[in-house]
């Protein structure tokens, strides 16, 4: 009796453990290498609709082509950027892995993960011109919200929230109290954890408008107001809301941080 317990110790501890693991054997996806540059957008189009896309370096600027699903526009936004990668899933669960480098004259500039590309405009909310229209009403409101930051006398100001169309928009500015011309380059929303764990690495999820104004420059002692519209959203108690602008050639940068508390307060229109 005592040898059949021993022989059966001896099948858990070594021969169950080798069969557990011939059962699953992980498998490696092999990344997509591509090149970007500074002045010229690459174009990447997808079977479906773009469901969330997460990159590994703010030196890389990425947005959805204006009223369309499946197409992502990328380009760098700093020149000789360490290289860093791209993960995106679409809407029909495939997960795409893009390992991204500089390159000053980038080749190709349109690449097409599906045999027959196409734009999917069959998620789209509004038209390009209702968003321009309800975008125009917008800004001459005169907004509900003081939420704001200021660096070297530059203000970024969240002004009003607003449900129209099942579409959420913010009404934001930018207030130049310098003399300095303040001139934008890139403007970011993502989500950021509240807190970062000792040892570990900020975790950030790219959120991409679906539509946004054109962010021109501000003339000093002068505010101009723009327009984000995006899906309605909540966020968890334990992440917050990053809307960050950089400017060109400059070093204000401006980040507006908002809670899940403070997008509740959002009003129908």
């Amino acid at each position: 009796m005592k040898s059949v317990i021993v022989l059966l110790t001896c099948w858990f501890v070594i021969v169950a453990p080798v069969l557990s693991a011939q059962e699953f054997s992980p498998g490696f996806i092999h990344p997509y290498h591509l090149s970007i540059g500074l002045n010229k957008t690459t174009s990447l189009i997808f079977p479906c609709g773009i469901k969330s896309v997460d990159r590994g370096s703010k030196d890389v600027l990425i947005q959805k082509a204006k009223g369309v699903e499946n197409i992502l526009q990328v380009k760098a936004a700093v020149k000789d950027f360490e290289p860093t990668n791209l993960s995106i899933i679409t809407c029909d669960g495939k997960f795409y892995s893009i390992m991204l480098d500089y390159a000053q004259k980038p080749e190709p500039l349109t690449i097409s993960f599906t045999p027959a590309p196409k734009a999917d405009i069959s998620g789209q909310l509004l038209d390009e011109q209702s968003y321009h229209w309800i975008a125009d009403s917008l800004s001459s409101l005169k907004g509900f919200l003081n939420k704001s930051t200021v660096n070297q006398r530059i203000r970024f100001q969240l002004k009003g929230m607003y449900l129209k169309n099942k579409v959420m928009w913010f009404l934001l500015e930018l207030h130049n109290m310098s003399l300095i011309d303040y001139t934008p380059s890139s403007l970011r929303l993502f989500l950021r954890d509240r807190q970062k764990a000792k040892r570990t690495a900020l975790q950030e999820t790219e959120l991409i408008p679906l539509f946004n104004d054109t962010l021109s420059q501000v003339k000093g002692l002068t505010s101009q107001p723009f327009i984000l519209a995006l899906r309605p959203f909540t966020i968890p108690s334990s992440k917050r809301l990053i809307i960050h602008v950089r400017e060109q050639h400059g070093g204000r940068l401006l980040e507006l941080s908002l809670s899940n508390r403070q997008l509740l307060k959002v009003k129908k229109l």
